[in-house]
């Protein structure tokens, strides 16, 4: 991001002063998740994707709260969770 400006306060409620007083460079980018969402889920549905690799925890959603430190924390080797509303424990 480049901004030849004097800078007052906050532009579109974001904080410029910090980077600028810093030096430092803000890049930003976006992807097209909205175009390649569909045939993406649709190719795991069909089972065509693995995903297995990704996914390390199925939790209900009653441990969410747990899923979350343990995501944040990066315990029990955690790198995605998903959680099942309707999951009910194992007996």
């Amino acid at each position: 991001m480049k901004a030849v400006c004097r800078y007052g306060d906050v532009a579109d409620r974001l904080p410029l002063g910090v980077p600028m007083n810093k030096g430092l460079t803000v890049s930003t980018g976006q992807t097209h998740v909205q175009h390649c969402l569909k045939p993406q889920l649709e190719r795991i549905e069909h089972q065509d994707i693995d995903h297995s690799f990704v996914i390390s925890h199925h939790l209900m959603l009653d441990d969410a709260p747990n899923a979350y430190r343990m995501f944040r924390d990066k315990t029990d080797h955690c790198t995605k969770v998903v959680i099942h509303p309707g999951m009910k424990a194992k007996a």
